[in-house]
């Protein structure tokens, strides 16, 4: 795992987004019967219009995805920006609500997060 996590940058890059897709899917299907708009309705709001508009944010972010993989370093901060963002909405989200499903969206969000943080990552748009 250590090998994999220094020097495979594509499996890393694959990974994350099988992660997206996970993500995605968790949001949609568990999470719609979480909006009650307890002060968490933003972030559903934003997942469904992700979900909405699969199709262009799924191009933008195998997009974003390619040319970090290409040495771009501009498309990894956005990455890391947007994924950084999520992190701390769904923390908020757990906080405000105490739900074991936020809990399982932030392990999601903050694998993701951490898959951008690799040294294999900084190496390659480096």
């Amino acid at each position: 795992m250590k090998r994999i996590w220094r020097t495979s940058p594509g499996l890393l890059l694959t990974l994350y987004l099988v992660l997206e897709v996970i993500t995605l899917a968790y949001a949609g299907t568990i999470g719609e019967t979480f909006n009650s708009g307890r002060g968490i309705k933003l972030w559903f709001d934003t997942v469904g219009a992700a979900q909405n508009n699969g199709g262009i944010v799924g191009l933008a972010l195998v997009g974003f995805v390619w040319r970090v993989w290409r040495g771009g370093w501009i498309s990894r901060i956005i990455l890391l920006l947007f994924s950084g963002l999520a992190v701390v909405m769904t923390g908020l989200a757990l906080i405000m609500t105490g739900s074991l499903y936020f809990l399982g969206l932030l392990a999601f969000c903050c694998a993701e997060f951490t898959l951008l943080c690799s040294p294999a990552l900084r190496s390659k748009v480096v």
